[in-house]
């Protein structure tokens, strides 16, 4: 059992990694939906619209989950990575259905168009990555088509 628990570990804490080191690089195959850039809301222009990197991430989250058709989403924000590139980080809630076809309830998850966390996968060390990504100073803009 402990040797579940540290592959579970081992494996947040490589995602977390993924968030930090590659999550703002700039993706070249995301296609921008408008050829203007994005304003942040302290005034920093982004390279690319939240749009082109939130399908992708939704993506990325839905992957974590069991049943990821079922899945719903709220409270989504886009955040500034932490590479000044013009990348994203999204953080938010999401709901699914669990292996007994039950909705689980809303779970906090943050991610990019190349790795997600989620809350269940281990509380302490997703709370360490929400508190870097997830911060008012990084907020860009609400995200209602994720």
């Amino acid at each position: 059992m402990i040797g579940c628990w540290a592959a579970v570990a081992v494996a947040l804490l490589m995602i977390v990694f993924i968030l930090i080191r590659l999550g703002g690089e700039s993706q070249p195959h995301l296609k921008a939906n408008s050829d203007q850039p994005t304003s942040g809301s302290n005034g920093t222009v982004l390279s690319q619209p939240v749009s082109s990197f939130a399908s992708v991430t939704k993506l990325r989250v839905q992957e974590r989950l069991k049943d990821p058709d079922s899945a719903t989403f709220r409270n989504v924000h886009a955040y500034r990575s932490p590479k000044t590139d013009g990348g994203y980080i999204f953080c938010g809630e999401v709901n699914a259905k669990n292996s007994f076809g039950a909705f689980s309830g809303f779970e906090r998850f943050v991610g990019s168009p190349i790795a997600a966390a989620l809350e269940s996968m281990d509380p302490y060390e997703f709370q360490k990555g929400w508190d870097q990504f997830c911060v008012p100073e990084r907020h860009v803009e609400a995200v209602t088509a994720f």
